[in-house]
């Protein structure tokens, strides 16, 4: 059910994937894993950006999944006045309610970042809600599975606190060990493995 694709920190990394090379990749493994042998009519796809970003921010990916046939909803979410329940929440009662699921086809997700931990929330505590038929497949772009070193080393600092509120919290390693991701979809990772040096 579920695959990862690690990029490592090699000799051609800084030669070939750069810049507009990386969101073509990115791309490209998206419409590998989504693609089925034809994209009915009925098939969306969810984007749900990073912490303190927009749908807006994810508009290359939903150019190219408009033009490959899906429709696309790339959503906007209060990701930085909720934590991830509460922004799982937020999804449930607004964009991604009872009413969108009644209507939709095959619904799958394409997130960045602290949008897969939102993807895994929201379908983890309203599985039973959500016609199992109608869940597709799951890109996760980078998400922070096992929290953030960034976040563990400046969550105590007013101004991290007051940014990235309570969901920069919620990416902390501390708050992520043990939320292993236990998919009962298909789900696909993008990870990379380069370091800071």
């Amino acid at each position: 059910c579920c695959w990862i694709y690690k990029i490592s920190k090699g000799p051609l990394d800084a030669a070939f994937f750069s810049g507009v090379m990386w969101m073509r990749f990115f791309l490209f493994v998206i419409l590998l894993f989504l693609s089925a042998p034809q994209v009915s009519a009925a098939d969306t796809v969810v984007l749900l950006h990073g912490i303190a970003r927009t749908g807006e921010s994810l508009s290359p990916i939903t150019r190219v999944l408009q033009a490959e046939g899906y429709d696309t909803v790339p959503l906007t979410y209060p990701s930085t006045t909720n934590n991830l329940s509460g922004i799982a929440h937020y999804l449930r009662q607004g964009p991604l309610d009872a009413a969108f699921w009644e209507r939709a086809g095959t619904v799958h997700f394409v997130t960045h970042s602290m949008g897969g931990l939102v993807v895994q929330d929201y379908l983890n505590t309203y599985r039973a809600e959500i016609p199992a038929d109608k869940i597709g497949r799951v890109v996760m772009l980078a998400p922070p599975n096992g929290g953030s070193e960034i976040a563990d080393l400046l969550h105590q600092l007013l101004p991290y606190q007051w940014y990235y509120g309570p969901a920069g919290e919620d990416l902390t390693t501390a708050s992520r060990r043990g939320a292993g991701v236990n998919p009962f979809y298909e789900l696909g990772i993008i990870a990379g493995t380069k370091d800071w040096s």
